[in-house]
């Protein structure tokens, strides 16, 4: 369910066990876990944890990907997304503690570019507008640490005019294409139907008479909008290439797909403005390795690094690849059960 930038949201020190129910809210101890000193504390995870599920299209999203937010017992959250939250803070909190180690402070222009790419990586818009504020900015706190950590392990430089230059080099890339295709058994039949198109019938009329696709024949053939990439993924390259090579309103070539021959229509393109492809262009000049370092990097840290955590959120734990995370307790007790009540209980 997580776009490429999403993944932070759910990004980890290490893997996190199945709980049982319970999470954070009031405390009879001040710190969830310190890390190297650094504490994060039962109050400020109890408000990340509040902040959002504050928000309900972002929980729905979370649910809508088979995750348990709240728990079984009345007033609780699930003790494995707290487990989530919590890792997913050790995290950034281990990769600002290396950011300062490296004396790499995140900017202001960092922080502006973090800001489109939080909105994306989290919903878009409607969704992260529905967040706090102040969670808002913690977001895209967070977002430019790890942009600006990333960025370090490739030797990148996120600026504004590092995006603007790879977006005009690779305006085709972002180009957004409108399409339609009539699906026929053979190349004869296309051929037949391409022609009786060119000499004047709609592309729409002839693939509702005979297009032998289920899903798109009724509605004249009209498979959506989206980037070359998109075209790919769903039908594959050649008919991608059709879709970006084709004039506009003139029947492609017949195109052999895993599912017969089709014709295809592009009825219009567009290339949209800079601002709204920031996330993607980031993920682009950082590049797939960025992760991968990334991950590595953090767990590295985590196994130099000391920690203390609170029993009640369970226990550290380290994996077989060393990855290392807080393991929620298997069975929490119904002292724990009350300890974890929601504020609102």
């Amino acid at each position: 369910m997580w776009s490429s930038r999403t993944r932070r949201w759910a990004l980890r020190v290490g893997l996190v066990g199945v709980g049982s129910l319970a999470l954070a809210a009031c405390s009879i101890s001040p710190y969830a876990v310190i890390i190297n000193g650094q504490r994060i504390s039962v109050a400020s995870l109890d408000a990340e944890l509040n902040q959002i599920t504050s928000n309900k299209s972002f929980v729905a999203q979370v649910e809508s990907g088979h995750e348990q937010v709240f728990g079984a017992g009345a007033g609780t959250y699930s003790s494995t997304f707290t487990s989530q939250i919590l890792n997913r803070r050790i995290s950034v909190d281990l990769v600002e503690q290396r950011l300062a180690q490296l004396k790499l402070p995140v900017s202001n222009q960092e922080l502006a570019i973090a800001s489109s790419v939080a909105v994306a990586g989290f919903g878009g818009s409607s969704v992260f507008s529905q967040f706090p504020k102040a969670y808002q900015q913690q977001l895209i706190s967070d977002t430019a640490a790890l942009d600006t950590f990333e960025a370090h392990l490739v030797n990148v430089r996120l600026t504004s005019s590092a995006i603007e230059a790879y977006y005009k080099s690779n305006l085709a890339t972002f180009t957004q294409y409108c399409a339609s295709q009539i699906l026929v058994p053979t190349v004869a039949e296309a051929s037949a139907l391409r022609a009786k198109i060119i000499a004047g019938a709609s592309f729409a009329s002839v693939a509702q008479a005979s297009s032998q696709d289920p899903n798109t024949a009724s509605r004249g053939g009209a498979v959506g909008c989206g980037q070359s990439s998109s075209y790919v993924q769903a039908f594959g390259a050649a008919f991608a290439s059709a879709v970006v090579g084709t004039p506009l309103n003139t029947p492609s070539a017949p195109v052999q797909t895993s599912s017969g021959y089709s014709l295809v229509e592009v009825t219009s393109k567009s290339v949209p403005p800079v601002s709204s492809v920031v996330s993607e262009v980031v993920s682009s000049l950082l590049g797939p390795k960025a992760q991968t370092l990334l991950g590595a990097a953090i767990q590295q840290s985590a196994r130099n690094s000391t920690f203390v955590v609170n029993p009640q959120y369970g226990s550290l734990s380290v994996n077989s690849t060393g990855g290392v995370g807080v393991i929620p307790p298997a069975v929490p007790s119904l002292g724990a059960q009350q300890f974890f009540k929601t504020p609102s209980a």
